[in-house]
């Protein structure tokens, strides 16, 4: 049972999605989702480039999502752990909160989550 406000999805390794944030230099540092619900989101092992620290608020993201669209959000990081995959490779796993998702945006990453949901079946 999960203990959140909102059923999370696992991002399915046939239909990959990614959080672009920006970094300090003005370039983007890609980072991989893991899971997503209408809450948030995970991130899936990290980017040289850019520094993840809880509590940080991460401004002007960008979220592609397969065959839907791009959301553009802020998100507030709030953990971080390390954890295994199944291959035995060690990383990190970062929980992420939007920050006041417009009503478009929402609306986008609904239509995403019964994709993944109508899919999964």
């Amino acid at each position: 049972m999960q203990r959140r406000d909102n059923y999370r999805l696992l991002i399915p390794v046939f239909l990959p999605a990614n959080c672009f944030i920006p970094t300090p230099n003005g370039d983007e540092a890609a980072i991989a989702l893991t899971d997503i619900s209408i809450g948030g989101l995970g991130l899936l092992g990290f980017n040289p480039d850019i520094e993840l620290i809880e509590g940080e608020t991460l401004h002007g993201c960008r979220i592609e999502l397969p065959s839907i669209g791009i959301i553009h959000c802020d998100l507030l990081v709030r953990t971080q752990s390390d954890i295994t995959l199944k291959n035995g490779i060690k990383t990190i796993r970062t929980g992420c909160q939007f920050i006041q998702l417009s009503n478009q945006n929402e609306t986008l990453l609904q239509r995403y989550l019964f994709q993944l949901e109508r899919r999964s079946k």
